[in-house]
């Protein structure tokens, strides 16, 4: 018989259990849908209650920590943008349309500051760049994954120095000469 406290899944196994005893020739395996069953909810449930912890861990982590890495970002550009653009105090986003450069500022002192992404061997090469009367004042590397040693020259701390007070009206400059006439 049945009673009203006892679960659905103990009945089953009540059910499959009289069978077996009637029926001793036929093999029924049901015992996978009573006893084994929570056997096997438990750990799922564990599992997601772990999966929901760490996810709404990493969720106010993040929280916390997205307005510090974007005030660090803008830190890290203010910072770069002054290295290639000497004697500024002050930069005014400029928009532009072209290749490869993300971002424009005209400085204070009449100059304008470049951030722009080319590709290199091991990938996207970020650069920021200075251009003031006409010549460039420094080019400065700000990320790549070039190859240690040998694309990676490109960001020694001298290496943009190269560039600096060239004229840009070489080919490779053009875009910068024709956006300053």
């Amino acid at each position: 018989g049945w009673n009203e406290t006892e679960s659905q899944g103990e009945v089953f196994i009540k059910l499959a259990e009289d069978f077996e005893k009637l029926h001793p020739n036929v093999n029924v395996e049901l015992q996978f849908l009573g006893r084994e069953m929570k056997d096997i909810i438990k750990p799922i449930a564990v599992l997601a209650a772990i999966c929901l912890v760490v996810t709404a861990l990493l969720a106010y982590i993040n929280s916390v920590t997205s307005p510090i890495i974007a005030a660090a970002e803008q830190q890290a550009a203010q910072e770069a943008r002054l290295e290639v653009m000497p004697g500024a105090k002050d930069f005014e986003p400029v928009e532009i349309e072209a290749d490869g450069v993300t971002e424009m500022y005209r400085a204070d002192n009449g100059g304008y500051v470049f951030m722009l992404t080319t590709k290199g061997y091991g990938g996207d090469i970020k650069l920021s760049g200075g251009i003031l009367d006409g010549k460039l004042t420094k080019i400065k590397t700000l990320s790549h994954n070039e190859t240690s040693g040998i694309g990676s020259k490109v960001v020694a701390s001298n290496y943009g120095d190269n560039y600096s007070h060239c004229p840009i009206q070489s080919s490779s400059t053009s875009f910068f000469y024709e956006f300053l006439i």
